[in-house]
């Protein structure tokens, strides 16, 4: 703060030989009034090379962010505080204990010959990076508060000192000659690095990490098709394995649509079952295939209950609740249709646009998107389990659960068969996140009367971005459902020449929403029951 802008020539106080290039001379010594001021000087940022020498004055000021790179151990000069230290390639065979005294929240090691790691080491930073050592030991005997945590390329066999890491949320385990992990329940961690290791298979104790989103496989000799059930896992990868080879896997799977398309087809190793041909024949569009569908159906062997499951929310919502599955022709879309509803999908702009919709077409896609939600979950059992909830907190933490779970499901009924014109349908909404949902002169009074009104706004708050927006203009006021305020993301609604019309809560607390009326922003919160 002292020095600003100026460069040091310009500061009087501080004498005019710190600004030559004595400097970096490790004779150099400071005088009282210099060192005063270097004190007081905090520098954000700075690396030093191989081409540099490390100045002498380093130890006598803060420094943020500090990279050594290629230095032998000795020549290290130390600053009188860091918060982020990265000693690269110096050759450090142990931790230095200078760097106990610094405590910095994010320490780097990388690529020395370190081969113990001790326990005061975890006594204070946050994230720590170790990777391209020679560690086989982690002396570590109580938990830590290490929320990332690199160690890759290293010489581990055993990994139960991950128990001392109950609040990691990012850890890299690569390259090691490792075959197995620990059974981690309390573990809280969203990405996983286990490419390059000895993994002949996904181990169970993976499958109980339900907050994982990556898990990256690569490189392994995994041999046994990979099970596991990851609702919030959107990022896989295991290319270059043998299973991968087998199924011609050259890249990660970077959505859960992707990954459940990928564990739908493998399992049946390429052979048709029975449901998917039926499928094939239900979605054809040819009268004499959908009548072979039906004869199968009423065999038997499970088909019906797959094919209800699939489709029947879907042909009531169409037809009224007196419809069964043998009415699904009736309820079919017109080729006019199905583009109409693939039309409403906007990429460039990520939104759904029912703008200068009629009543018809509106209708359609509540009824549509809201029979993909009422065939994976019952309504009625999730507004009761999340109004139950005393506090927001609660609230949010049972909702991320259950969206996960909706979402999962929907998916998986969606990859089952893609290819007709319903599943290419359902893949085509499952698959994209919009970010606006557009109501601009669109007439909604139909589709408000619809079963699956409420429906259509969950499956809108479980597949947009968390920031979405509703912008309503002179349009009918949607209808959103009780389950608007029992979600954990609530949407903005930009509402313009129309009045603002939320639902009545169930919560026994108020929840908050931003809507924007005549470009008016301001919060407002809900109203209880």
């Amino acid at each position: 703060n002292y020095v600003k802008k100026k460069s040091l020539s310009e500061i009087s106080k501080i004498p005019r030989s710190l600004t030559s290039k004595k400097v970096t001379n490790k004779a150099w010594e400071p005088n009282e009034n210099s060192i005063s001021i270097l004190n007081h000087m905090t520098i954000d940022s700075f690396y030093i090379g191989s081409d540099q020498a490390i100045p002498g004055w380093m130890k006598y000021v803060n420094v943020n962010s500090l990279t050594i790179q290629n230095h032998n151990e000795k020549d290290i000069v130390y600053p009188r505080s860091v918060d982020r230290l990265e000693i690269d390639d110096c050759g450090l065979k142990e931790v230095p204990e200078i760097i106990g005294q610094l405590k910095p929240e994010w320490l780097t090691l990388y690529d020395n010959q370190i081969t113990v790691i001790p326990q005061w080491v975890f006594e204070f930073p946050k994230r720590l990076s170790v990777s391209n050592n020679q560690i086989h030991t982690i002396e570590i005997t109580k938990p830590c508060s290490i929320t990332m945590l690199r160690i890759d390329n290293n010489n581990f066999s055993n990994l139960d000192f991950l128990h001392f890491f109950p609040e990691l949320d990012f850890l890299v385990l690569s390259d090691n000659d490792i075959n197995d992990f620990p059974v981690l329940e309390s573990l809280s961690l969203q990405k996983l690095y286990l490419e390059d290791c000895q993994f002949q298979s996904i181990p169970d104790s993976i499958n109980r990490l339900k907050n994982l989103t990556l898990l990256l496989m690569g490189g392994n000799p995994i041999n046994i098709f990979p099970t596991f059930d990851l609702p919030l896992l959107d990022y896989f990868d295991i290319s270059n394995t043998p299973v991968g080879d087998q199924y011609n896997v050259t890249d990660c799977f970077s959505s859960s649509a992707e990954i459940l398309e990928f564990m739908a087809k493998s399992k049946s190793d390429g052979d048709e079952n029975d449901f998917i041909g039926l499928c094939k024949m239900m979605e054809s569009m040819d009268s004499t295939k959908i009548q072979q569908a039906f004869d199968l159906i009423k065999q038997g062997d499970g088909l019906k209950e797959q094919a209800e499951k699939r489709y029947l929310k879907f042909i009531q919502a169409r037809l009224g609740t007196d419809a069964d599955i043998f009415d699904f022709e009736k309820a079919a879309l017109s080729k006019d249709q199905i583009t109409l509803l693939t039309n409403m999908i906007v990429r460039d702009k990520g939104a759904i646009n029912l703008s200068y919709q009629d009543d018809d077409a509106t209708k359609l896609i509540v009824d549509f998107l809201g029979s993909i939600i009422d065939s994976v979950v019952d309504l009625l059992k999730l507004r009761s389990e999340l109004s139950s909830c005393i506090t927001e907190e609660e609230l949010l933490e049972m909702g991320q659960i259950k969206i996960s779970q909706i979402k999962t499901s929907a998916s998986e009924l969606a990859i089952v068969f893609n290819e007709g014109w319903f599943g290419k349908l359902m893949y085509t909404y499952t698959i994209f996140h919009p970010s606006v949902i557009l109501f601009d002169h669109t007439s909604f009074y139909e589709a408000n009367s619809s079963l699956r009104i409420e429906a259509f706004f969950v499956f809108l708050q479980c597949f947009a971005y968390d920031d979405c927006n509703y912008d309503v203009f002179q349009s009918e006021a949607p209808s959103l459902g009780e389950l608007f305020w029992l979600l954990p993301n609530i949407p903005k609604i930009v509402w313009r020449d129309i009045k603002p019309a939320y639902p009545v809560s169930s919560l026994p607390f108020k929840r908050s929403a931003v809507l924007s009326y005549n470009n008016q922003s301001k919060q407002i919160k809900s109203k209880l029951i």
